[in-house]
């Protein structure tokens, strides 16, 4: 919200309510990619691919946060616009959607890949290591 504030195109006021719940769908999507859809889509890239386990794991840890921005850009560049254009139309909204579309999404993939992908590989390691060093291996 501040960031809306702080860099929108128009003198702050208050956030509208639809657009704090476009920013949750947009970071939902993320964060159920980074933490909860890898380990389920790395059992079946192992089963239905052949790839081993540590193959996998880091394959879909540095992917799926990454592919995800393709599908969440549209609703964070819609979010903003709603702050920034309150009278715009539908039409209005597309238009700036497909004008700005590939430029955001690139972006926020690369501005994802550090954060949830590496960072969400180190994060298992270390996990995965300090639970077989504490003897916790459920």
């Amino acid at each position: 919200a501040l960031f809306t504030k702080w860099f929108g195109t128009v003198k702050p006021k208050p956030i509208p309510n639809v657009s704090y719940a476009l920013f949750a769908l947009r970071d939902s999507l993320t964060v159920g990619t980074s933490f909860l859809a890898p380990p389920v889509a790395s059992r079946y890239v192992q089963k239905e691919l052949g790839v081993s386990r540590q193959v996998a794991d880091f394959a879909c840890q540095m992917t799926l946060p990454c592919m995800v921005q393709f599908i969440s850009t549209p609703i964070h560049l819609v979010s903003l616009d709603l702050y920034n254009r309150e009278g715009a139309t539908v039409k209005e909204r597309v238009a700036l959607v497909k004008k700005n579309y590939w430029g955001s999404a690139w972006g926020r993939v690369f501005r994802t890949l550090p954060g949830f992908g590496l960072g969400g590989v180190i994060n298992r390691n270390i996990r995965v290591k300090l639970n077989v060093w504490t003897g916790n291996t459920r």
